[in-house]
């Protein structure tokens, strides 16, 4: 850009930019009045980033009759612009249904109808990890599976439940 301007006269000139990566990051500005007056300056700005968890959570038989078993897939995604540190996933049964049988990264504990899951180290951004629950329907009627997940960059869990009904009749 050219700007003219009188001996002595200021200008003010805005920059906008969009940053493209985190961290630091250098910028530099230099300015030419003339062919033997230079001026540059440079500063560092930090750029952070956003950390955004969501969660798909579905179940592959709805409805299932009384005894019979349902696949849940739990699907983490890292929306964000971070890696997200410390991902713990914990899925939660009612008493109506009872886990079987779990399969994901590392290895899972079941106490009392709650499976937690073994920390994940880190989730890159844009990247998933998948998980998949079976559950045995033991009492007729609308029950509803729940996954919670908590890292070190949220503030809350993020939560998501899923319906599944059982049918047939009750012994």
């Amino acid at each position: 850009m050219l700007f003219r301007s009188k001996p002595g006269e200021t200008k003010t000139i805005a920059l906008t930019g969009i940053a493209v990566r985190t961290g630091d990051q250098l910028i530099k500005a230099e300015l030419t009045a003339g062919k033997d007056q230079h001026q540059s300056t440079a500063w560092t700005t930090r750029v952070d980033g956003v950390a955004a968890l969501q969660i798909e959570l579905v179940d592959l038989e709805d409805p299932i009759e009384l005894g019979q078993e349902t696949l849940y897939e739990v699907r983490i995604i890292n929306q964000g612009s971070i890696p997200i540190t410390h991902v713990k996933v914990e899925a939660t049964t009612p008493s109506e249904l009872e886990p079987v049988a779990a399969d994901g990264p590392g290895s899972h504990q079941v106490s009392a109808g709650t499976l937690k899951f073994e920390p994940l180290e880190s989730l890159a951004p844009k990247a998933d990890v998948a998980f998949r629950i079976k559950a045995r329907g033991r009492k007729v009627g609308d029950h509803r599976f729940r996954v919670s997940v908590t890292a070190d960059q949220l503030t809350k869990p993020v939560v998501k439940e899923e319906s599944t009904t059982v049918f047939g009749e009750d012994q």
